[in-house]
């Protein structure tokens, strides 16, 4: 039966860079039987073998491998994880990835590309008023949350990361990949390590590129319709409502109401009206400027952003301003563009 803990030796011996000639000599030296001296050795370089042509993740391409990270929010980092995971089994590695970990990883990066989806949808909503607080109160804890399970997820890759590093560390027969590079790159630096030694021992995969390349065409679907619903709409409406502005009035200001109070007539200088909080869609927005409401003329007293009153403002900014000869808010509706001319 051969000597186990001569084996190891050996293996260790060999990281470091000796040939089987010197630890051969070595042994014999030091009294061990040179057939069990050969024995062992034999063992050490089977087992490398059988690492080498059974590598822990098959090599991937770099390009592949980048965009899956960045256009799947993070998702992919525990799909990865869960493929070095399974690896290990089937070789019966030492170490191994805790399956529970992987899985609750996965759960908070979907719950984190979930909250940031609601942070992005939410304000483009153009709610009713009964709903604003409620649509804020989301908001913050929606914040909240992503960054709680963000900072959960990141804690939980740092910790399979390092379980990684000692996978390749074992089933390579190499020492411990650089743990500086490991907790900065994390799996990017885990993956290239992989690719090198594959490299190394001629051990080349197509099964893996082809799986990645399934998987990066679902992520740049989603990405895709992502970046539709949480851009172009709002481009579209803008576009749309700048369009129609221009053929009724010409190149004017227009303005998006977004939320309505009613205000004491001392506010407008003795008039009624009522205070409008919305963004300038186009154009610059200045005090005396005027719109029709209800077939009634209505001209801006005030203009206030960020608690100051201003003369102006321009295209992008959100201000709330003073609106004359309205009874009420119910005169107004939110998501109400108005046109203003001089």
């Amino acid at each position: 039966m051969v000597n186990q803990q001569l084996v190891e030796w050996i293996k260790n011996q060999k990281s470091q860079g000796y040939s089987p000639r010197q630890i051969y000599n070595t042994l014999v030296q030091q009294g061990y039987n040179p057939q069990e001296v050969s024995q062992a050795l034999n063992f050490a370089r089977n087992y490398r073998q059988k690492a080498s042509a059974s590598p822990i993740l098959e090599s991937q391409n770099w390009i592949i491998f980048v965009l899956l990270c960045i256009l799947s929010l993070g998702i992919y980092f525990p799909i990865w994880y869960n493929a070095i995971r399974k690896k290990s089994l089937e070789i019966n590695s030492e170490n191994r990835i805790s399956k529970g970990l992987v899985v609750l990883l996965f759960i908070t990066s979907i719950l984190e590309v979930f909250f940031l989806l609601v942070l992005i949808i939410i304000p483009k909503l153009n709610l009713l008023d009964s709903l604003l607080i409620l649509s804020i109160l989301v908001l913050i804890i929606s914040n909240i949350l992503m960054g709680l399970f963000g900072t959960i997820g990141g804690i939980l890759i740092l910790i399979l990361a390092f379980q990684t590093r000692k996978i390749i560390s074992t089933v390579y027969s190499i020492n411990k990949p650089s743990g500086l590079a490991t907790f900065f790159f994390n799996i990017l630096y885990l993956q290239i390590k992989i690719n090198n030694l594959n490299k190394n021992t001629q051990t080349q995969s197509i099964k893996s590129n082809q799986s990645n390349l399934k998987i990066l065409f679902v992520f740049l679907i989603l990405f895709s319709f992502l970046t539709v619903f949480a851009v172009l709409p709002m481009n579209t409406d803008v576009n749309e409502i700048i369009s129609k502005g221009d053929s009724q009035i010409g190149n004017q200001t227009s303005y998006r109401v977004m939320i309505l109070f009613d205000i004491p007539s001392e506010f407008l200088d003795g008039e009624t009206g009522i205070i409008a909080g919305g963004e300038v869609l186009s154009g610059t927005l200045h005090k005396g400027m005027k719109t029709i409401i209800n077939d009634k003329e209505s001209k801006i007293n005030f203009i206030e952003i960020n608690y100051e009153y201003v003369e102006s403002v321009n295209q992008g900014d959100r201000p709330a301003i003073g609106l004359t000869n309205l009874a009420s808010k119910d005169e107004l509706k939110t998501g109400t563009i108005l046109y203003f001319t001089d």
